[in-house]
């Protein structure tokens, strides 16, 4: 299961790479064709465990005996994985359809290949943040991530893209402070960088790693007060909404949440506190604000906001012993990375086809295409 793990992660990067050396008519089909590798890799993992149901953690990469980088492979990992490289397929397919001369909203004439070699690099970012079993390993994807995240929201080199770009790499960045804090804290006091060495740590020193972990996962997951870079990111081609704003990248944050909940044993109910009142003033602030938006896409980046807090409101629940509210935060998980990545694909669709994502421009368009037919 390992190998499948690491296909997951690997294939995607090998792809990216092999993209900047090939002529440009050929990078769709070659970012296809790994993207499906992924997906058959994450597929494959999920059969295996689901027949096996062995949970382990294996270390790739151990210096002076020290823990940088290894795979946790359980029911979590293996399904969060397979929810991203499946829809990461799915979107490089849909990608191949969107970005050319007659998309009406935005006709794309170049830099098709650093467009896929990023969505590529995301992929297996996101895929080695999910099996990453050290605090290094989640950091050093999380910063992939956000590299990635940062070149596509910017993909069209205009200055409002430019300037989304970077209010979203300057607010997870910031946001990531708390994970180096976390992780730094968690070496110092327990000579280890495993993400289950914060079961070690006293009551207080969960507090403090956890305050990390939290301002880390706000960040990356556009949750008060950290949460400005969401809308302003709708500025992207709709494949890297969908993907990265959807399905991927706004995910990273309560991933690592969950995870570090998940490995640390018992957690302080002041934590579960905090994230539960921070959840519910969330999810209130994002449903206010989907009612004077006229963009579609804002409209649902609003909507992810929301949603998201019902999976940190689910995952703090858990800390007060509830096993049913975890499952129902990984299970909203999935949900919501489909269902919030098609909206975004028939908000493109439409915008392809008409040129516009504007509510009130798009109005009685069912009735006009009816009488076209």
């Amino acid at each position: 299961m390992v190998w499948y793990a690491l296909g997951s992660i690997l294939l995607p990067v090998l792809g990216s790479a092999l993209i900047l050396f090939i002529p440009e008519r050929h990078v769709k089909k070659v970012s296809q064709f790994f993207s499906f590798l992924a997906f058959i890799c994450g597929l494959l993992l999920l059969i295996t465990f689901a027949t096996t149901s062995n949970s382990f953690t294996q270390d790739l990469l151990t210096i002076s005996g020290i823990n940088l980088f290894g795979v946790t492979i359980d029911t979590l990992s293996v399904l969060v994985n397979f929810m991203v490289v499946f829809i990461g397929w799915l979107i490089c397919t849909y990608s191949a359809g969107y970005m050319n001369t007659g998309n009406r909203e935005h006709p794309v004439k170049e830099g098709i290949p650093r467009f896929y070699a990023f969505m590529l690099l995301f992929i297996g970012s996101m895929s080695g943040l999910v099996f990453s079993s050290t605090l290094l390993g989640l950091l050093f994807f999380f910063e992939m991530t956000g590299l990635c995240s940062w070149n596509l929201i910017g993909f069209y080199g205009d200055q409002k893209s430019r300037r989304s770009a970077l209010w979203a790499i300057i607010l997870t960045h910031f946001a990531s402070l708390g994970l180096y804090v976390a992780a730094a804290y968690v070496f110092i006091s327990t000579g280890s960088f495993s993400v289950a060495a914060l079961s070690k740590l006293t009551e207080t020193g969960k507090i403090v790693a956890f305050i990390g972990i939290l301002i880390a996962s706000w960040g990356k997951s556009a949750q008060l007060p950290l949460h400005p870079w969401l809308p302003r990111a709708m500025v992207a081609p709709t494949p890297v909404s969908a993907y990265l704003h959807a399905a991927s990248m706004v995910k990273v944050g309560v991933y690592i949440f969950a995870r570090t909940v998940l490995e640390a044993g018992s957690v302080p109910q002041v934590i579960g506190e905090i994230g539960v009142i921070m959840a519910v003033v969330t999810m209130v602030y994002g449903f206010v604000m989907y009612f004077p938006q006229d963009d579609m896409k804002k409209l649902l980046a609003y909507s992810t906001i929301a949603q998201l807090s019902y999976i940190f409101l689910a995952v703090s629940l858990s800390i007060y012993g509830s096993k049913m509210a975890f499952d129902g935060a990984v299970t909203h998980i999935f949900n919501h990375a489909f269902a919030k990545g098609l909206f975004f694909l028939v908000a493109g669709a439409l915008a392809y086809t008409t040129g516009t994502r504007r509510l009130s421009m798009l109005k009685g368009i069912l009735k006009k295409l009816l009488l076209s037919v």
